[in-house]
């Protein structure tokens, strides 16, 4: 039988409007409009059609701009999400509400920037629900907005398949064989003597076969890779493939990385850990993390493996700070890498487990000294939540009311903030084409802060 995929995110929804969130709008403010335009608040506003360049249509004289945008879940292309409402909230105040087209597309003319962009989780069609999110502080007149996971219909994946895996090695007691391919592996434990292994690789395909290769490396008890091979085999679905002995050749290590962390006054340290990956993005090794915030680890000198590393730290009220960087070569490690963990913005307000909230509130932080962008998270336990992208170091549930999306009065509501140096601005991560990349070998830093909660006030009756 065909197994019915479901998205994780939209498995997590409640059935009901976010009791987190009210699905509610002052119809009387705000004027729904079709997908050749948004209609401001107290009236129109230019009428011109899509720009077929990205180019601002808009007035010139009043400084205004015509969005032209796109709606997307990632990727590149992102899929589109079709018939999703959404509300633009220029500089001047001004909401325009629209829906977006079956390939994603939305229009709205005269609009004065900065402007935010609000996308709700109703689809006008009676469709699915998608987690509501928002991006702030917006310039560019052709924003490809992602948003998060969405189901986008029902699928039905290719029958699943499986095959045995039969091989037989021979390994120093306590080592690892790593097997690994594409999106998948499993590891066994070396016995130290000639010991026969199994398991099986699964995979969705109308075929009965499947022609892959599997990387085996072989770690030792320190974490050092000592040995690989590389073996292309065709499998059959319901077949044992038996590989025979596998023989792995000797990996040359490259003088070793020493990691040396310092952090923050009251964070404490976690760990640094590695992982290596072929040049097929299988995860061929995962180096023990090291407890202390100076460590050294050697690093095999395969050509087309890559590296990537991860320091962490814990601060107050679970706020974190993470230094990461990526190699695509193992001739760009250096041998010392000092990494300085960033303190994560303080929060100002309101305090942890307030109450009494209103709508109008601000939710606040200290600016981040390394960036100005930030990833908001705002939501009930099992409930829809909120997710926003902005470069200012505030939400305003005014202005997330304002465009139609308002938090519940009486529940308690729990949120957090991140900050990282990935991104330089809203106007950056909605460009066409999708966010920038980052360049490998740069260290990225992401702090998260505390996780607090507040409680919306409970209007008297």
């Amino acid at each position: 039988m065909a197994r019915v995929r479901s998205r994780l995110l939209l498995a997590l929804a409640a059935a009901t409007c976010l009791a987190a969130i009210d699905c509610g709008s002052d119809s009387s403010a705000v004027t729904t409009a079709d997908n050749d335009g948004g209609v401001a608040e107290g009236g129109g506003g230019n009428d011109g059609g899509p720009s077929t360049d990205g180019a601002p249509l808009g007035d010139a004289a009043s400084g205004t701009i015509d969005v032209n945008g796109m709606l997307g879940t990632g990727g590149s292309p992102p899929p589109p999400l079709a018939n999703r409402a959404l509300a633009i909230i220029d500089a001047t105040g001004a909401v325009f509400k629209t829906t977006s087209a079956a390939d994603g597309t939305f229009h709205v003319a005269g609009v004065t920037t900065p402007y935010d962009v609000l996308v709700t989780y109703e689809s006008p069609d009676g469709g699915a629900k998608v987690y509501p999110f928002y991006v702030g502080g917006l310039t560019r007149p052709d924003p490809v907005v992602y948003g998060m996971p969405t189901d986008l219909g029902t699928q039905t994946d290719p029958p699943t398949r499986a095959a045995s895996i039969n091989f037989t090695a021979n390994a120093c007691a306590g080592c690892t064989i790593w097997v690994s391919w594409r999106g998948n592996g499993f590891n066994k434990v070396g016995t130290g003597v000639s010991q026969a292994y199994t398991d099986s690789y699964h995979w969705y395909s109308t075929s009965l076969t499947q022609v892959t290769t599997l990387h085996f490396y072989f770690q030792d008890a320190t974490g050092e890779l000592t040995g690989y091979k590389d073996k292309t085999v065709t499998l059959t679905d319901g077949a044992a493939a038996d590989l025979g002995t596998i023989s792995p050749s000797p990996i040359p290590t490259n003088p070793t990385l020493a990691v040396n962390a310092t952090l923050p006054s009251g964070y404490t340290y976690e760990q640094t850990s590695l992982t290596f990956y072929d040049a097929d993005r299988s995860r061929i090794a995962y180096v023990k993390p090291a407890t202390t915030s100076s460590s050294t680890t050697k690093i095999p000198a395969l050509a087309g493996v890559e590296i990537y590393m991860e320091s962490r730290a814990t601060g107050p009220g679970s706020s974190e700070s993470i230094a990461s960087v990526t190699w695509p070569d193992y001739t760009a490690v250096p041998n010392t890498l000092p990494i300085a963990l960033p303190e994560a913005p303080a929060l100002l307000g309101p305090p942890d487990k307030a109450t009494g909230i209103t709508s109008t509130q601000k939710l606040t932080w200290t600016p981040w000294t390394l960036n100005r962008y930030y990833t908001i998270e705002i939501g009930e336990e099992n409930g829809l939540y909120l997710r926003a992208q902005t470069t200012t170091p505030e939400i305003d549930l005014a202005r997330l009311a304002k465009a139609g999306l308002t938090l519940a009065s009486g529940h308690v509501y729990s949120w957090h903030y991140y900050a990282d140096t990935t991104r330089a601005s809203t106007d950056d991560v909605t460009k066409p084409g999708g966010p920038p990349a980052q360049a490998q070998g740069t260290v990225i830093y992401t702090t998260k802060g505390p996780d607090v909660s507040f409680t919306i006030l409970r209007p008297l009756a």
